[in-house]
């Protein structure tokens, strides 16, 4: 991620308000208004990646992916992925930094040979190709691709594969990278900020990350009887749809509240046993409207603080669920709420007060992320403590 490539890296950045958002060192954004978004820095794929596998896999966000579900595999305890375990993938960009390469030969240097293993991974089902021969799984895959509710959605389907019964383990993640069309297609809609975000605060508009981030889902009574390590339990979840307009949510809210409220309800919660909300908080203009709207009306009076940690990556796209549902859960586990950084208080049109200053030093059982996307697809999940 943009605040690091460990869980104990990113707790740490989360704990010193350290945010990964600086000036765009991997695309060209001197056409636009934006020259700052959040990049991953001083990762070294060949530590999860051998030399074949580099060369045959040059796109970022697959080489993301790769490294990361490898990581969770091994810290889950499993030399390798059960044979019948499900992967549920996640993606916005997908293969757009492959797709550019090829657009550019294609337009500009016809004379160079047209490479079919970039190919390959510009295409929807590169990811699952590609994860599948890495992991060497066999087993049920599945793709999601709500944009930058994606990888939320991902871990709800998961969690429905292990409650059905159908799969005892599910590998679950996201993965997107920087890539040129991603940013255009956001400037051109007027939505990325030149300056680093505070949402539901000032200055308004969004800054691009990228990243990707992988858990084990498992049945419950099987990562106790084999002794796992345990983060926690994804004990609720909503996916719902406000078919409002292609980019822009619902602006009175429904579409969050209704996602927020059936995700409790599927857990099994009170709002007052919700330690916190980890919003979208995307910095825009509408959605942060939109989102606090709904926020209020979930809530109903009660005093649940809410937070975005978009404000230290950045909008990581179809990776953004997961990577902030992970900085949650690790904060939780660790009795802190980070703060939304540089909150200078809520916006005109948004009525949260976001956390701010250090955080809160806060003991809590659950929290619950949510993530609102294109198109109406919204996404959340209810998360507890292990033993809750």
């Amino acid at each position: 991620t943009p605040i690091g490539n460990s869980c104990e890296e990113i707790l740490k950045s989360l704990r010193e308000k350290c945010d990964g958002i600086g000036e765009a060192t991997k695309i060209d954004t001197s056409k636009f208004v934006s020259h700052i978004n959040g990049e991953v820095k001083n990762f070294d794929c060949s530590k999860e990646m051998s030399e074949s596998e580099l060369e045959t896999y040059t796109d970022p966000y697959i080489q993301f992916a790769i490294c990361a579900a490898r990581r969770a595999v091994k810290d889950a305890g499993f030399s390798e992925l059960p044979k019948n375990a499900a992967v549920v993938l996640a993606t916005c960009n997908g293969g757009f930094n492959s797709r550019e390469i090829e657009y550019v030969k294609k337009f500009l240097k016809p004379e160079i040979k047209f490479d079919r293993r970039v190919s390959m991974q510009s295409e929807p089902y590169g990811l699952c190709k590609a994860m599948a021969a890495a992991l060497k799984v066999g087993g049920e895959f599945w793709m999601v691709n709500t944009a930058c509710s994606g990888s939320t959605a991902a871990i709800c389907l998961a969690e429905m594969l292990i409650e059905s019964g159908v799969c005892e383990c599910v590998l679950v993640g996201g993965a997107d990278a920087m890539s040129l069309a991603n940013y255009a297609g956001f400037s051109a809609i007027k939505v990325v900020s030149p300056e680093k975000i505070a949402p539901f605060s000032t200055p308004v508009g969004m800054n691009i990350g990228e990243g990707a981030a992988f858990w084990i889902l498992e049945n419950n009574s099987s990562a106790l009887a084999r002794k796992a390590k345990r983060y926690g339990k994804v004990i609720g979840h909503a996916t719902t749809g406000d078919a409002h307009h292609p980019t822009q949510p619902d602006p009175r809210g429904d579409g969050a509240f209704r996602t927020m409220r059936n995700a409790a309800l599927n857990a099994g919660v009170s709002i007052e046993q919700i330690g916190c909300i980890n919003a979208h908080g995307s910095g825009t203009s509408a959605n942060d409207k939109a989102e606090s709207k709904g926020i209020l009306k979930f809530l109903s009076g009660a005093n649940i603080p809410v937070t975005s940690t978009k404000s230290y990556t950045g909008h990581c796209m179809g990776a953004t669920g997961i990577i902030e549902a992970t900085c949650q859960l690790l904060s939780m586990n660790d009795n802190f709420i980070p703060p939304t950084l540089r909150n200078v208080g809520p916006r005109p049109g948004c009525e949260i007060e976001a956390v701010d200053g250090d955080g809160i030093e806060k003991d809590y059982d659950c929290f619950l992320s949510a993530n609102y996307a294109f198109a109406g697809n919204n996404a959340a999940i209810v998360v507890a403590k292990p033993d809750f």
